[in-house]
């Protein structure tokens, strides 16, 4: 194989991977999105029933829900902010890390 064909071979392949993982990191930040949303409902006071319902059988929403009724409800609107930036995080971290070990989400 000639040099010019190996290179062109590494930089098709890092624009693949560079696209795959753009594409992991938009569907981390819009898991992220949809976990604020729902603890955002948490502490509001919005009903485990009614966010299960909003869920849909929806398994891996069915999950995140479950995930926010683990963290209390905050009294001060501060608390709850960072009970819902908290939350956004730890489900984007735990959707890169299934990224990373499974190859995309």
């Amino acid at each position: 194989m000639t040099r010019k064909f190996i290179i062109g071979l590494l930089l098709a392949f890092s624009a693949v991977t560079a696209s795959a993982q753009n594409a992991n990191a938009t569907r981390c930040a819009k898991l992220g999105e949809l976990a604020g949303s729902i603890m955002e409902a948490r502490q509001s006071g919005v009903a485990f029933t009614k966010l299960m319902e909003v869920a849909n059988g929806n398994s891996l929403v069915e999950a995140i829900v479950v995930e926010s009724f683990k963290v209390p409800r905050f009294n001060t609107e501060s608390n709850r902010q960072r009970a819902v930036t908290d939350f956004i995080e730890k489900v984007e971290v735990v959707c890169y890390s299934s990224v990373t070990s499974k190859g995309s989400v």
